[in-house]
């Protein structure tokens, strides 16, 4: 509830500056830009299962992602835009399984994929410098989770009787609703065409994740989806 509200006073304070806005200003009102850079997954990861609860370092890297956002917004007078955003993580790191030997390496990996879309609400703070642009925005919307792993699982072979250690593939989904905030800067290279550095996180948490045809309820300790993400691209004003 205390996430609605904070949405909901971005949103009115939003409003309310386009509403005093009684002068159209010459501007673009289509804007498009995508941007990749770095994601730093914030929450603990203590529901990812097996391998990053098995290995501290490989833990560690797997909170270090790869983000790539698209987002549009249409901006309907001088200081507001209203938009869609679509924003991809990717997380991918691998180590060697404790039972690992020179004659028989076993690599085991986690590949973590959060994908976010959602409404944005943006407001664009005065110009206080020629060719810049700064802004803020908001979003809630939706937050989808998929690991696809390889962990180890000590196994009885009947046929020679002994031990064995087999790897085993595996994929956990899951969704939730999701939010964010952001801010930003852009600097204008030429006529419509700008570049620009992005920061801000999106949050969600999982209380139910998926596993083939099982759901394992995670409500009491749920898996939090939390990033911060900074990034550089490109944005096209129309």
């Amino acid at each position: 509830m205390k996430k609605i509200f904070l949405f909901a006073v971005f949103v009115v304070f939003a409003v309310s500056i386009m509403a005093q806005q009684t002068n159209i200003a010459n501007y673009d009102k289509h804007n498009f830009s995508i941007t990749f850079g770095y994601a730093f997954r914030i929450s603990k990861m203590d529901y990812s299962f097996l391998n990053t609860n098995i290995d501290e370092d490989h833990k560690r890297t797997m909170r270090h992602a790869l983000n790539m956002d698209f987002d549009y917004g249409y901006r309907f007078c001088k200081s507001f835009a209203i938009g869609v955003k679509l924003s991809g993580l990717g997380s991918f790191d691998s180590y060697k399984s404790a039972y690992s030997t020179d004659a028989n390496e076993i690599i085991l990996s986690d590949n973590t994929y959060i994908l976010y879309a959602g409404p944005t609400f943006t407001y664009l703070l005065p110009t206080f410098a020629k060719h810049f642009t700064f802004f803020v925005n908001a979003t809630i919307g939706y937050m989808g989770y998929r690991n696809t792993i390889k962990y180890d699982q000590m196994v009885y072979n009947a046929t020679t009787q002994v031990d064995e250690v087999k790897v085993i593939p595996a994929t956990y989904t899951g969704s939730c609703f999701g939010y964010g905030f952001g801010a930003g800067i852009d600097y204008e290279l030429v006529k419509n065409i700008s570049v620009g550095l992005n920061a801000g996180f999106l949050a969600g948490s999982l209380s139910t994740l998926n596993f083939e045809d099982n759901s394992i309820d995670i409500s009491n300790s749920k898996e939090d989806l939390t990033r911060f993400n900074i990034s550089l691209g490109l944005k096209v004003k129309m």
